[in-house]
């Protein structure tokens, strides 16, 4: 899992560890489809569904996250700020390789 997102993550039950409101933690995603994988992986890890991996404009343009609640009730973000016209062509095998 650690080479898909660059990060690698355990999550465990705490029985004295309580989130705080309002609070999340936010992993940046090299890609759409990482955002995508995150959500995926997360529910199958005992996570649960807290939105589902969608454009959210009212952040910004090209703004892709996703947000699940780890099994304490943390909430955990991945987003991908890679522009559409960008990600697409990236797909292709013809868009620019830039590192965010």
């Amino acid at each position: 899992m650690a080479a898909l997102f660059g990060v690698e993550i355990t999550i465990t039950v705490e029985a004295s560890v309580s989130p705080l409101m309002g609070m999340h933690i936010c992993f940046r995603a090299p890609s759409r489809d990482a955002v995508r994988a995150f959500h995926e992986s997360a529910l199958k890890t005992g996570g649960r569904d807290d939105s589902v991996p969608d454009l959210r404009p009212n952040y910004h343009a090209d703004y892709e996250g996703v947000f699940v609640l780890d099994p304490d009730g943390h909430r955990l973000e991945a987003v991908c700020h890679v522009p559409e016209k960008q990600y697409l062509g990236r797909l292709r095998g013809n868009g620019p390789r830039t590192s965010h």
